[in-house]
């Protein structure tokens, strides 16, 4: 390999051990955040659920003491219908209305029971939906807490490395190799059945002999990665 392509292959390779390390970091450190989000999230829907049980719960024990009220009162009524005691008509009218009351207030009740039924099932699934995230988010931490330090260990050795390195790369490559690096784009390409393997431009077979033979170091017009022999 000629010796110009040596050193851009070399810092090449020392550049993407450095974006290979951050890259962990990151998906490790976003594993965390997104992790924590969605704790924090299902800790939202545990309060919503629970505070959704807590007024219909409420809701529920109202209505049950309203019917036991009325309930009372038609049993008071009756007892003056039966013991002659009072206006009758009176009391009956008030038993019918007391009836009529009782019957909406123990529909409403039945009502309220299968709300907060239902309530109560969407709370207990959002507590083990929320037990599930936060074991997600030990395990996120863990991970990054166990590769934290050997990264950083490894980056400052790779950073050491590149910089070993970087001088080797002739002046006359830096603006290139710097532009590929800037677009995220292939440094070296190899060559398939007489084309670039990234961007499948034809490479002239002058070109590809010339890197074979290690006389000269040429760039793929497509894309512009360097040839590889």
């Amino acid at each position: 390999m000629h010796a110009d392509l040596v050193a851009i292959s070399n810092l090449y390779a020392a550049d993407r051990a450095i974006d290979a390390l951050r890259g962990e970091h990151e998906a490790l450190s976003s594993a965390v955040r997104l992790a924590r989000e969605a704790a924090a999230g299902g800790e939202a829907t545990v309060k919503s659920g629970e505070s959704a049980v807590a007024t219909v719960t409420a809701t529920q024990r109202t209505t049950d003491r309203e019917l036991e009220d009325y309930v009372d009162k038609k049993k008071r009524a009756q007892t003056l219908i039966d013991t002659g005691a009072g206006d009758y008509a009176s009391a009956e009218r008030q038993v019918a209305q007391c009836a009529a009351i009782i019957d909406q207030l123990e529909t409403r009740s039945l009502e309220l029971m299968e709300t907060r039924d239902a309530a109560e099932k969407v709370l207990a699934s959002s507590r083990r939906e929320l037990v599930a995230r936060q074991a997600d988010l030990e395990l996120a931490r863990a991970k990054l807490s166990a590769r934290d330090a050997p990264i950083r260990s490894e980056l400052a050795a790779a950073l050491e490395h590149q910089r070993a390195v970087s001088p080797e790369l002739p002046p006359a490559y830096r603006q290139h190799y710097d532009d590929l690096r800037r677009r995220t784009r292939a440094v070296l390409v190899n060559v398939d059945d007489g084309c670039c393997s990234v961007c499948a431009m034809r490479i002239p077979p002058q070109k590809f002999v010339e890197t074979q033979k290690d006389r000269a170091v040429h760039v793929c017009v497509g894309c512009g990665g360097y040839i590889l022999p």
